[in-house]
């Protein structure tokens, strides 16, 4: 089939390469194109953040798991990094809902938490459940994202420096004492977010179009368990 793709996030381009190895021909079609999409200010970690529902994002989500960790072994230039990391909570939690999907995952130890010894700069650390929003610290291959916000609504991208300051303020304590910051930049990202991830194919006469969108704070954790889908709903509907 000849498939046109709107949008080249990590979700279009996931779709589309997931396509063309089916045997499609396809085009890629986007207002936005990279450094400027959402996906490119992403801090593009697997974590399933802000998207439903659950029994379809966790299926999604491994499988996705799956495949970075293949790629990460497979094909080092593909520029995916396998860090561990730690989330932070100030009160007993069950395991989280995901757990099943991250093979080798564990409670951390009393001597791992950022608050008993200074962290490691190699692994990413979030913090959900701190004062006025919410704390990450991810480390990349040649620098580390600090966030974040959650705004509903907001759709703003020109960076506000109260919310700069807060930010740094929020990830002070998951930092190293006295560690030296030198930032390189601000940049804001939008959650394409909605009650639930629309994934599904819809017919209008002689032309079927697969929705796949919604990720939320999810897409990079989505996405390729996300376009396998898009190919089962494609070949579905081949003729």
């Amino acid at each position: 089939m000849f498939i046109v793709i709107l949008g080249g996030g990590v979700s279009g381009l996931s779709c589309g390469i997931r396509l063309l190895e089916a045997g499609h021909s396809v085009e890629v079609w986007a207002r936005e194109l990279t450094p400027h999409t959402t996906s490119d200010v992403a801090a593009a970690v697997w974590y399933p953040y802000r998207a439903w529902p659950q029994e379809r994002v966790i299926a999604w989500a491994k499988r996705t798991y799956t495949v970075l960790e293949s790629l990460a072994r497979e094909q080092p230039s593909a520029g995916i990094l396998s860090v561990p990391g730690v989330e932070v909570f100030r009160r007993h939690v069950e395991d989280p809902w995901w757990r099943d999907s991250v093979p080798d995952f564990r409670r951390a130890r009393a001597d791992e938490l950022p608050r008993v010894t200074p962290p490691p700069t190699d692994r990413f650390i979030f913090d959900d459940e701190c004062e006025h929003g919410i704390a990450y610290v991810i480390p990349r291959a040649h620098d580390c994202i600090l966030g974040g916000t959650v705004e509903e609504g907001n759709a703003s991208l020109v960076p506000d420096a109260e919310a700069a300051r807060g930010i740094l303020a929020r990830t002070a304590p998951l930092l190293p004492p006295g560690a030296q910051l030198n930032v390189v930049e601000h940049k804001v990202g939008l959650r394409p977010g909605r009650p639930t991830v629309r994934l599904e194919a819809e017919v209008f006469g002689e032309r079927v179009v697969v929705h796949d969108y919604g990720h939320g704070g999810a897409g990079v954790t989505l996405s390729w368990g996300c376009a396998e889908e898009v190919v089962q709903l494609v070949s579905a509907h081949a003729r």
